[in-house]
């Protein structure tokens, strides 16, 4: 048998600190995102508020999607995509706002994402095809960081209007 090792009271605190964090969920920015190692945030983009009471949230990482849905105080839908599984990406817009259509191979699972500003409408397109591309490619994301990285997708796919 193993003996009990005594812990000072600054490492016990530690100790009861990460376990709190862990357990509040303090190590992603929503309670319902399990974070994934080797895949960062490269941007997220929310619906503009005063429109939207309960404003979505769309989260590009390297290597998934995120979609919050909000339909009310503290009730949301979190739908998380691969980018393998994306079949399709509209985005529209009017003189202010857009919206962003995503559909997989299977047909079940739609994401709609409304009110959004027109540039971030074209800029999540751009994004969510550029990691659409890299994925059914067997690329990779070139860059050091996420400016970089935006840029590589972007420029992969962009469609200038």
């Amino acid at each position: 048998m193993s003996k009990f090792i005594t812990l000072t009271p600054q490492e016990a605190r530690s100790l009861e600190a990460k376990a709190i964090k862990k357990y509040s969920h303090g190590e992603s920015e929503h309670p319902h995102i399990e974070p994934q190692k080797d895949s960062n945030v490269l941007v997220r983009f929310k619906s503009v508020f005063p429109f939207e009471i309960f404003p979505d949230e769309l989260v590009i990482e390297e290597k998934r999607i995120i979609w919050i849905h909000r339909f009310g105080p503290g009730m949301c839908e979190v739908l998380t995509l691969l980018p393998i599984d994306i079949n399709r990406v509209e985005a529209s817009s009017g003189p202010l706002f857009g919206h962003l259509h995503i559909s997989t191979l299977r047909h079940d699972v739609e994401i709609l994402m409304e009110r959004l500003t027109r540039k971030n409408t074209f800029k999540a397109r751009d994004l969510i095809e550029g990691l659409v591309v890299v994925a059914k490619q067997n690329l990779g994301i070139e860059g050091n960081n996420a400016e970089e990285k935006i840029d590589f997708l972007t420029k992969l796919t962009h469609v200038g209007i």
